[in-house]
């Protein structure tokens, strides 16, 4: 037969386990997106790569545009 004896609430690791297990979408959402914020020069280098990454794909586009009419 099951024991009668009541549940106890996990404690320490286990409990951060089994919060982290049970939590919704919306708080890790909430709680990861700080870990994705960058400072000022980050920003500056992604928009970097960015527009190199921009201006790289323009070229192609354009190359294989000028090759469309043959």
């Amino acid at each position: 037969m099951l024991d009668r004896r009541s549940l106890q609430p996990p404690q320490g690791l286990r409990a951060t386990i089994n919060d982290a297990y049970r939590e919704t979408e919306l708080k890790s959402i909430t709680r990861l997106i700080e870990y994705a914020s960058l400072d000022e020069g980050q920003v500056k280098v992604v928009q970097g790569v960015a527009s190199r990454l921009v201006e790289a794909v323009r070229r192609e586009r354009k190359k294989v545009q000028e090759l469309i009419p043959f």
